[in-house]
């Protein structure tokens, strides 16, 4: 299973590409409800499992954003930033309780993982205000992620 924002999935044809290249087809997809969350049902026996974080993460705190903004030109691009509010509202898209960051993202890096300095996953880019570039990268959190886990999880028993 893939983790990626459910927005993603809204377009008709996906391509899950791998960092080595591999290409890995859709075999079907879960849109949580409440959240921007989706994930993708692979076969695949080898993918690396990030750890998610339950820890929550503080003002202040650094993180490293892994995304493609705009093209495959910047694919795999790794920005550094910090947690710059922890409950964003933004009614634009109905998102609420969104972490904030200044790691750079952009059009491109939906779904991208949030790491902490120690490498668990803390949140997931789901969108920026404004054209991008400004500084403002927003991302569900961990505990929505986990959240909307269990209901993926339900759903398919």
């Amino acid at each position: 299973m893939i983790l990626t924002a459910a927005h993603v999935l809204e377009h008709p044809s996906l391509t899950i590409k791998l960092v080595n290249g591999t290409v890995l087809e859709a075999t079907d997809f879960y849109i949580d409800d409440k959240e921007d969350i989706g994930f993708i049902f692979v076969d695949a026996n080898e993918i690396s499992i990030a750890k998610i974080s339950s820890l929550s993460v503080n003002l202040g705190d650094t993180v490293y954003l892994v995304g493609r903004p705009f093209d495959d030109l910047f694919k795999f691009s790794l920005t550094k930033g910090i947690i710059s509010h922890l409950d964003r509202d933004f009614p634009e898209y109905d998102w609420n309780d969104l972490l904030q960051t200044d790691a750079e993202g952009g059009p491109g890096s939906s779904g991208g993982p949030l790491y902490n300095s120690d490498g668990d996953l803390v949140g997931m880019y789901v969108g920026h205000a404004g054209g991008g570039g400004r500084g403002i990268s927003l991302f569900e959190s961990a505990k929505s992620i986990l959240e909307a886990y269990r209901r993926c999880k339900d759903a398919q028993n």
